[in-house]
């Protein structure tokens, strides 16, 4: 075709060409590959916009001749890549695409045995629904705009604000993150967007739900031929998006891509190859990578944050609570301390402690009422001992944690933690000759076993860690300064290495993680401190987005 032949005239003909040829009458259009679309000016006319690495990615994705009525040979595609690298491009095109495709069919219904103005759906959920909108109206919607080939003969209906809608009942409508927003749709392709960013609670995956729920209708309606995108940057290593890259290893099915922004950006990739980088090791693979010198600022402020962002490496924690010197004193505390105290059967093993010392202990419930954590310890010349950790669930829970291999200390009660069960741990110790003073708890449900312990001779309070800073904080502060000792237990270590600062006011931990042990021992550390009368130790934590700074004041 002479380059100077018109544009709409080239369309033309290629609508023509089905009329030619007995093998394309089901067809309007016969259609191009993903390459010609997004580069040629009939359709995308977007070859100024495009980074080859990403058009690339594309071609991977769309790898079918585009004749078939899949679209490609896998049915999911998880890009996990850093920020700017690129993805909203990657979901512009994709959706464009797939409409383009849809309408090159005199029938798309019929092609996939579905009855006849039947809406094919695509949808793009997101956190919220604003965040949807702007995904579908301003960067599909932007690509739809400046197509010569949408423009000429796919034009959506300019009446209707909620969606974007198509000729021959094909719809392209944001969605919330509830699952739901898929229900009573026949949908051909999904996209889960920065689905690493969803909410996620002891109950509840919200990105997981959305996951099912769109997997169901495409897989439901059309046999496999959809397509299924997640996409994000990522958050958390044990996160939704981080489990589907994991899959997609032994899943033929499933597309993963983890890649940092300097793999994409030309700008960057030009940097790498004229060899103004700076070398770090990748905390995830321990290889040693070049990256381009303008990211060395940001990687010197906060190089797990800068991982995350731009290197498409997941952390423990947004932002940790304990640097990596203080878990490396806790560690070092754990491992001199010996081997942790196991009561099973009324038996005892682990460590002997001292019988002259006087012991309080802090019981804290999780929400859920299924794990319980345990700590007791007892004050020695400026130091706490942190004697007892205990991990303790319930039957069920125990179940579960088994077949995950999950280590638990305790089994209290069949489906929540029995408070009574509990009490018995407080009993078994003082017939061992520990003195036990006080036993503080976390709940308000707990009045009827404080009222049954001061019956009984013991100090009972009520200690929620969470309503401020000054348990974790005293805890803090005796690290800092070599005063904690702590018996050893790995998983009391692992949720300090997790534990998160949330806006400089409350430590927390991330969805789906715990600490109930922590929370314990940060209890124990508090009220010895305060009943033995010793210098109280608190560190307020300045926050913002670039540096933290401890103060430390003895009061």
């Amino acid at each position: 075709m002479p380059a100077e032949f018109p544009m709409q005239s080239v369309c033309k003909l290629r609508r023509l060409l089905p009329e030619l040829d007995d093998r394309y009458a089901h067809y309007d259009e016969v259609p191009c590959g993903i390459e010609t679309f997004i580069k040629s000016p009939e359709y995308l006319d977007a070859a100024e916009d495009c980074w080859d690495n990403v058009v690339d990615e594309l071609k991977e994705i769309f790898n079918e001749n585009p004749l078939k009525d899949n679209f490609s040979t896998y049915k999911e595609v998880v890009e996990l890549w850093g920020i700017g690298s690129g993805k909203s491009f990657l979901i512009s095109v994709s959706k464009a695409y797939i409409v383009y495709r849809l309408q090159c069919y005199k029938n798309p219904q019929a092609m996939y045995g579905l009855a006849r103005n039947s809406e094919i759906a695509l949808i793009n959920t997101s956190k919220t629904g604003p965040q949807a909108k702007k995904v579908v109206f301003g960067e599909i919607g932007n690509r739809i705009q400046n197509s010569p080939w949408f423009q000429t003969y796919c034009k959506p209906d300019k009446n209707i604000k909620s969606e974007l809608r198509f000729p021959k009942d094909i719809i392209i409508f944001p969605g919330s993150s509830a699952a739901a927003a898929a229900l009573g749709y026949t949908v051909i392709s999904g996209t889960i967007d920065e689905a690493a960013f969803f909410t996620v609670t002891d109950d509840h995956d919200i990105a997981e739900e959305a996951y099912d729920g769109l997997d169901r209708r495409i897989v439901g309606r059309f046999s496999g031929k959809g397509l299924l995108f997640i996409i994000s940057s990522p958050q958390y290593k044990d996160d939704f998006i981080e489990r589907k890259i994991k899959e997609s290893e032994t899943n033929k099915n499933i597309r993963g891509v983890r890649r940092p922004v300097w793999e994409n950006r030309p700008d960057d990739i030009q940097e790498i190859e004229s060899g103004k980088t700076f070398q770090l090791k990748n905390p995830a693979t321990g290889v040693k990578t070049d990256i381009p010198i303008k990211y060395k600022d940001t990687f010197e402020r906060n190089p797990a944050k800068a991982w995350r962002d731009f290197g498409a490496v997941p952390s423990e924690v947004l932002e940790p609570y304990m640097s990596e010197r203080e878990i490396d004193n806790l560690r070092c505390s754990m491992e001199q301390s010996g081997l942790p105290v196991v009561i099973a059967d009324n038996q005892w093993t682990g460590n002997t402690l001292p019988k002259h010392a006087i012991y309080n202990a802090h019981f804290d419930l999780a929400v859920s009422r299924d794990k319980c954590g345990f700590a007791m310890g007892h004050y020695d010349q400026g130091m706490v001992n942190i004697d007892v950790i205990l991990r303790i669930v319930c039957e069920q829970q125990a179940i579960k944690m088994r077949k995950n291999n999950e280590p638990y200390d305790l089994i209290c009660g069949k489906e929540q933690i029995n408070f009574e069960e509990c009490r018995q741990i407080v009993y078994t110790l003082c017939e061992k000759g520990y003195n036990i003073r006080k036993v503080t708890y976390d709940q308000f449900q707990s009045v009827d076993s404080r009222q049954i312990l001061e019956s009984k001779g013991f100090v009972a309070g009520l200690l929620s860690v969470d309503k401020d800073m000054i348990a974790y904080d005293t805890m803090k502060s005796l690290i800092n300064t070599n005063r904690l000792s702590s018996v050893n237990h790995p998983h009391a270590l692992a949720e300090a290495r997790r534990l998160e600062l949330i806006q400089g006011k409350k430590v927390d931990h991330p969805p789906k993680f715990s600490k109930d042990l922590t929370d314990a021992m940060a209890a124990v550390c508090r009220t010895i401190m305060e009943d033995f009368d010793a210098p109280m130790e608190y560190e307020e934590t300045e926050h913002d987005n670039s540096y933290d700074v401890q103060v430390t004041e003895i009061i």
